[in-house]
């Protein structure tokens, strides 16, 4: 975990949140506290889950941008206090928008368990999905308030949490660079003038580059820092510039190559599931049906029974399908 999302006991209420770049607990309250996290392209999230037992004292005051939201709460009162205002509140699913140097304590008394979801968003690296030569440290600061679009990020991104396959990574770091447009644009310096999320399109060259290594790397990992080497760009580059040329991001254009394939195998040859799963690059065969009958309507066994292959069987491919244009 990085030091933005690290937890650390302190021995009184004075000291608590007084190590810029560190959260700062009640030490009771670290005893009771889990926490689960996961870092793309300069974003993290953290699932912090605690049990409270009277009163308890949180603070935060770091390098970077911090968004919270509580997803569960059986505690009765909250009373944070940010930017020299106190405010008592909030209802589930609210967002805490803490900018990069200010400081936020909540204090949360009564009984019972709570679950937050907290995004730690590096200054320099949200500024370089902007395009802005400096680090963005004016974003305003904004007590409890609903804002879906995070809401939503921040549930899709959980799903990610437990998910190692490549085509999560990319999605991780897809989300990631939402993330920081959306505070960029929708929280940012009123005065500053910001970019378009719409990158440049890639050359013909790139382009080709890119749709060879894919097709010829399906079966194996692959990650946002190989396809941004392939072009000689960084990876907050590629992603805007992936989307403009081919409509999708590189996650979607892998998964659209991936059932392609896993398609033909199933109309051609006589591999079971697992091994076509496994042929054309899931990370198993429950991740090709899923993906597969949102796609196509059929799962790969009622799609390779209508293809007339008879099930169970299976046999050894001789050589890579040839990549379809």
């Amino acid at each position: 975990m990085s030091s933005a999302g690290r937890l650390t006991a302190s021995s009184s209420k004075e000291d608590v949140g007084t190590r810029t770049g560190w959260i700062t607990m009640d030490p009771r309250l670290t005893e009771s506290t889990r926490c689960i996290s996961r870092k793309w392209s300069g974003v993290e999230l953290t699932l912090i889950a605690s049990v409270v037992h009277g009163g308890r004292l949180v603070t935060r005051e770091t390098n970077d941008h911090c968004v919270s939201t509580i997803l569960e709460s059986e505690v009765s009162f909250l009373k944070t206090r940010l930017n020299g205002t106190i405010q008592v509140g909030p209802n589930l699913g609210q967002t805490l928008l803490v900018p990069a140097g200010k400081r936020c304590a909540s204090e949360w008394r009564g009984n019972g368990r709570i679950l937050v979801a907290s995004l730690s968003i590096d200054a320099e690296t949200m500024a370089d999905h902007l395009g802005q030569a400096q680090p963005i440290q004016s974003l305003v600061p904004k007590f409890y308030y609903q804002d879906s679009f995070l809401n939503h990020i921040i549930d899709y991104m959980r799903t990610l949490l437990s998910s190692n396959d490549d085509l999560s990574e990319m999605m991780g770091h897809t989300l990631s660079r939402a993330v920081c447009l959306h505070l960029g644009h929708g929280y940012g310096d009123p005065s500053a003038v910001l970019p378009s999320a719409r990158g440049s399109r890639l050359n013909a060259q790139m382009s080709a580059s890119l749709v060879d290594y894919i097709q010829e790397n399906l079966r194996h990992r692959i990650t946002l820092e190989d396809l941004a080497a392939v072009v000689n760009l960084s990876v907050t580059k590629l992603i805007p510039a992936f989307r403009t040329t081919f409509a999708l991001t590189p996650a979607q254009y892998v998964i659209a190559q991936r059932l392609s394939l896993a398609r033909r195998l199933l109309a051609n040859s006589t591999l079971d599931i697992t091994a076509v799963a496994s042929e054309a690059g899931f990370a198993d065969n429950s991740h090709l049906t899923r993906l597969f009958k949102r796609t196509y309507g059929l799962t790969p066994s009622e799609f390779g029974a209508k293809a007339g292959n008879r099930p169970g069987r299976q046999r050894k491919l001789r050589a890579q399908p040839k990549a379809r244009n």
